[in-house]
């Protein structure tokens, strides 16, 4: 049906795997369903995307899959502890080890932690500081845009709606990015993992 991306779960535990909301025991990763279903996106070159999936599926996924791993619109938790949604700094690093793909996420509390009040909003600078720390521990080749913006209710200082994407490329070239790394996140990081999934495909 045209599909090429395919969410594990949302925040809450299913036939497939367990979600982000599961920790510790209660974590058991990828049913064996699930299994199948990984195996499957990967013969017919669909991305699976684990953003919302629980750190055992991440795994799970990682020894099972062909394919890079994929978290479309999660941040860093070294950055933010309190952030269950978002990869550790050893997610991020087996992410660049198999050259796949993190999208940065706009949502307050993934960028900047939880806690603050309704009025507190996170910031441009937060969500490009995300970017360089998770393409320190994953590779610049592997970081990308993933707003969430149809998830999210707070959204950046300066990172209002797509029309202000032009401000995340200007704010890494005030940083001394080079212009082709800049044009990476800015789409082309993706477009390189989505063809390298698609050309893996059972033929």
């Amino acid at each position: 049906l045209g599909v090429r991306m395919f969410g594990l779960c949302w925040s809450h535990k299913n036939e497939i795997t367990c979600s982000c909301a599961e920790q510790g025991e209660k974590d058991t990763g990828l049913t064996e369903f699930g299994k199948e279903v990984v195996r499957y996106c990967d013969e017919k070159g669909l991305i699976v995307d684990l953003s919302h999936a629980s750190d055992k599926a991440f795994w799970d996924v990682a020894e099972l899959s062909k394919n890079g791993v994929c978290a479309s619109h999660s941040d860093a938790r070294g950055l933010c502890p309190d952030q269950v949604r978002n990869l550790t700094d050893e997610m991020l690093a087996e992410l660049g080890r198999r050259n796949g793909y993190v999208g940065v996420n706009f949502c307050h509390d993934f960028l900047v932690g939880g806690g603050y009040p309704e009025d507190h909003l996170a910031a441009l600078d937060d969500a490009v500081r995300h970017i360089e720390y998770m393409a320190e521990k994953a590779g610049v080749h592997c970081v990308g845009l993933g707003s969430d913006f149809d998830g999210i209710g707070r959204v950046p200082v300066g990172l209002e709606d797509c029309s202000k994407f032009g401000n995340i490329a200007e704010a890494l070239l005030r940083r001394n990015w080079k212009e082709e790394y800049v044009r990476g996140v800015m789409g082309e990081n993706f477009l390189r993992y989505w063809t390298g999934v698609w050309e893996n495909r059972a033929k």
